[in-house]
């Protein structure tokens, strides 16, 4: 490894130990309103986020089984979404996906797809405009 491979690597450390350390500190909280939304009857919720252009949010949510979620039941698990969201994700073309919380087994599955712009030459047609005016 040269410098700059050895920067990043310790960058790149730093930055999943303090992503660790948010998603510890939001996953009680996460855990005890999942739990209570299983209790009523809620088997899964999925949320829908994208972003882009240096901002981005969480745009929809969803359930599966009996019963709603309260706004405050959904910030408190909004933070846990945005804990486990990759650094960067509202960056530049940015990225979209979707978090499901399974109730029935307690696991929360990332979907996550990055965003890119492709230039591409398309090749085009030559038109002969002399043998058109002819007509």
């Amino acid at each position: 490894m040269n410098g700059a491979d050895d920067t990043y690597q310790v960058i790149f450390l730093e930055w999943q130990k303090e992503r660790e350390k948010r998603i510890e500190s939001v996953k009680n909280t996460a855990t005890e309103v999942a739990s209570n939304l299983k209790n009523r009857g809620i088997t899964e919720i999925e949320f829908r986020y994208s972003g882009y252009g240096d901002s981005g949010c969480i745009e929809e949510c969803s359930c599966e089984g009996n019963g709603s979620i309260s706004i405050e039941e959904r910030e408190k698990l909004e933070d846990l979404i945005y804990a486990l969201l990759p650094s960067g994700w509202g960056n530049d073309e940015g990225s979209e996906g979707t978090i499901t919380f399974d109730l029935s087994t307690g696991e929360v599955s990332v979907d996550h797809k990055w965003l890119q712009y492709v230039d591409e030459d398309i090749p085009g047609v030559e038109l002969d405009l002399d043998d058109a005016s002819e007509d």
